[in-house]
């Protein structure tokens, strides 16, 4: 949701629709290093939202481009963005226009006169109004199975690490710490045949005898563990913002489940 209009919070907990900037009540780093590439910010800056900056607006068009990288949203499994502006950019598809009457944000030189500027102002505090809703190009699956797996050193910046990401990532390669390097040889057979949503988590059926590396998009934290037809897997970080389950010979189904205990359960 860019600009703030609408609020994350608001789409995910009014709407029910997944976002990727849900406020949480505390950030993780990890995602919060790949949020500023995405944002194109120094480690030293840490923005939680998409600023406005209407040096990118031209009258008609918004650059998001110059603000945001798409590429990156896309990796993370962001398929759609909703905007109060029409975008600029040949990595997005119009799917949505909002009606004259009902865009979000009004500017004053866009009516006729002063009283129907504050007229469409007032109406906006009830009513939120409609959206531009685009589409990104070559957004990958929430689950899917990695295509190779490449490592990655301990010390290497962010922009270099993204950089790498962005070159294999596209593909399904997976790049994972050195230290999680796989003790079998990938020979990148391993389909996702279908998955679920459940709650705390995923169930994975896949196809394959010789095993594999299954990515999830969602950000790693040691609290989340998986288990192969009953038995645990490992789960490791990749990519920088997807968790990789490596996955052995003759497992069917993958459950993946966040498991943080409870104040209450230590």
């Amino acid at each position: 949701t860019l600009f703030e209009r609408p609020p994350a919070n608001n789409v995910a907990g009014m709407y029910n629709i997944d976002t990727f900037d849900g406020q949480p009540s505390l950030y993780l780093n990890r995602w919060v290093r790949y949020w500023d590439q995405i944002q194109k910010l120094p480690n030293s800056v840490q923005r939680t939202r998409v600023g406005l900056n209407w040096a990118l607006w031209n009258g008609r068009e918004y650059d998001i481009d110059s603000q945001i990288r798409l590429d990156l949203l896309a990796i993370a499994n962001v398929r759609y963005l909703f905007s109060p502006f029409p975008l600029k950019s040949k990595k997005v598809k119009l799917i949505l226009t909002p009606r004259e009457s009902e865009k979000v944000l009004a500017r004053p030189e866009s009516f006729t006169s002063v009283f129907d500027f504050f007229k469409i102002r007032l109406r906006r505090i009830f009513d939120p109004g409609e959206l531009y809703i685009y589409e990104l190009s070559n957004v990958l699956p929430r689950v899917f199975a990695a295509s190779s797996v490449h490592y990655s050193e301990g010390d290497i910046s962010d922009k270099n690490f993204i950089d790498e990401v962005t070159g294999a990532a596209p593909s399904k390669a997976a790049i994972i710490p050195s230290q999680h390097k796989l003790t079998f040889p990938l020979n990148n057979k391993l389909v996702v045949e279908s998955y679920s949503k459940v709650t705390d988590g995923f169930d994975i059926n896949i196809s394959d005898p010789t095993g594999g590396v299954v990515i999830i998009n969602n950000s790693y934290l040691p609290f989340w563990k998986a288990w192969g037809d009953g038995r645990a897997l490992k789960v490791v970080p990749a990519n920088g913002i997807h968790m990789a389950v490596i996955v052995p010979t003759n497992v069917k189904s993958v459950k993946v489940r966040y498991t943080r205990p409870l104040l209450r359960d230590k």
